[in-house]
């Protein structure tokens, strides 16, 4: 059974907080690309980068890691964008 894109993307998302290489930011703009695509109406799109957007604004600790504040500003500009292309 095929893993849905929201849990797709937060595994890679898992993967990426890991590696500390140059790619890391083409990789996470590639994911939310594979997310974006994975759903064919506005509002689904809206819907599945606000539960992204949940997995990095539960602090998991009592400090922000480094890749939330690096991804999360991120995430809320394309879904932003996308809210004021849907409207």
């Amino acid at each position: 059974m095929p893993m849905p894109p929201v849990s797709r993307c937060l595994q890679e998302f898992d993967h990426l907080s890991r590696l500390t290489d140059s790619t890391v930011s083409a990789r996470l703009e590639a994911a939310l690309d594979e997310l974006e695509t994975a759903y064919l109406e506005p509002q689904q799109r809206l819907v599945a980068y606000d539960a992204v957007l949940r997995r990095f604004r539960r602090p998991r600790h009592s400090q922000e890691t480094p890749f939330s504040h690096f991804v999360r500003p991120r995430i809320e500009i394309r879904r932003d964008k996308l809210a004021v292309q849907a409207t």
